[in-house]
């Protein structure tokens, strides 16, 4: 098995796994908006490094 992101959709050729037994497990993020300061639509292709430097303290509500 091979878990990845929704984003390698773009590019991942799930027959290659497939062909040599590999099943491919496509994770889809789900988690909470949290304030962006300088954004102003929140923007989800971020890291967990821009959670803790908006949320500070705060963050670890929004990892719940």
């Amino acid at each position: 098995e091979y878990l990845v992101g929704s984003a390698a959709k773009a590019y991942l050729n799930e027959s290659l796994f497939k062909d040599v037994g590999i099943r491919v497990l496509w994770h889809e993020n789900s988690y909470p908006e949290y304030p962006q300061l300088l954004s102003r639509e929140f923007d989800h292709f971020v890291s967990a490094l821009d959670l803790l430097t908006n949320c500070g303290p705060e963050s670890a509500k929004y990892l719940e």
